[in-house]
């Protein structure tokens, strides 16, 4: 994933140098809204999965 990330980056760096800066750009602004979002997604399913565990384990100490 990171790899393809750095690869991707490389690409971007080489249009930038060719003179396709507004493309570039755009590719930025997405691929920042994309990660934004995946991480985002992250955060959220950690949040669930760590009340989840909470409760759990509180059944747990009842039973």
């Amino acid at each position: 994933m990171t790899l393809l990330r750095a690869s991707v980056r490389l690409e971007k760096r080489k249009s930038v140098r060719r003179g396709s800066e507004a493309e570039w750009l755009i590719g930025l602004s997405v691929g920042t809204v994309s990660t934004w979002r995946t991480s985002s997604r992250i955060q959220l399913a950690a949040k669930l999965s760590s009340r989840l565990s909470a409760n759990s384990g509180t059944t747990h100490r009842h039973r």
